[in-house]
């Protein structure tokens, strides 16, 4: 079984909120000062497509600290709380389907019992991998076979929005879990001639997982159409399919 080894990168990225964070409000009756919260961010074996604004830059984040409102990390300078134990939640969005529409990976965590003290607290929240998985449709195979024209994939969720994966746009954020099942329908044209979709379903979902969808041609004009998955980017093979070159139907030898 082939694999594939990509390289995994991990972004840790600090975000430290210092301004009269270790100061006591003048206007405080002494021995009134309250807690405030310097804040680090670590996530661990990202899906990068790209320089994820919001990924790189911690301050676009999101924290809910106890039952307070949910903020913009940018935002936690200004905040104080009264010392004790909270649970605080830091994301990249302000939730999963943010991420999603925004066709996205989701970063998210949690410090169940995080105690703050008065003064300045150091706090720092582990995200790890992403919470969403993707599908990668790699269509570069068909470019030196002018018989096939025309591909795309498109992959659906039912929660999701169908999204049209091609060279240009070719991946797609999904949620991952138990039922979350993403369907794919594989549409081309041999000599001009649309051809019956082929379809395929990936059932249950891994989080942080890249689940691609290849299409190759071999020297005789043969196309291979591989569906992988991809943890911790070592990739394996999931299924074949193959269409034969002659007639441009798919093979059931």
């Amino acid at each position: 079984m082939q694999k594939n080894l990509m390289t995994v990168v991990a972004v840790i990225a600090a975000a430290g909120f210092t301004s009269c964070n270790k100061e006591v409000d003048m206007f405080e009756p002494i021995g009134t000062e309250k807690a405030t919260i310097d804040l680090n961010i670590t996530n661990d074996n990202e899906m990068i497509t790209r320089a994820e604004a919001n990924v790189s830059d911690p301050s676009e984040w999101y924290i809910i600290v106890g039952s307070k409102a949910q903020i913009q990390v940018k935002d936690l300078s200004s905040q104080k709380y009264e010392a004790g134990t909270y649970s605080i939640t830091v994301s990249n969005y302000a939730n999963e389907a943010a991420a999603i529409t925004a066709n996205d990976a989701y970063y998210s965590g949690t410090n169940s019992n995080e105690e703050l003290k008065k003064g300045s607290n150091s706090v720092t929240v582990a995200c790890e991998k992403a919470k969403n998985c993707r599908v990668k449709a790699d269509l570069a195979g068909l470019d030196g076979f002018a018989a096939i024209t025309d591909a795309k994939l498109t992959v659906t969720q039912a929660e999701v929005s169908s999204r049209e994966l091609n060279s240009t746009n070719a991946i797609g954020y999904f949620y991952a879990g138990s039922g979350k099942t993403i369907n794919y329908q594989l549409d081309y044209k041999y000599n001009n001639v649309s051809k019956t979709a082929i379809t395929g379903s990936i059932l249950n979902p891994v989080a942080a997982t890249e689940y691609q969808v290849k299409v190759v041609t071999n020297s005789n004009g043969t196309i291979t159409l591989t569906v992988t998955y991809d943890t911790e980017f070592t990739t394996e093979t999931a299924e074949t399919i193959t269409i034969d070159a002659a007639t441009g139907e798919r093979s059931t030898n």
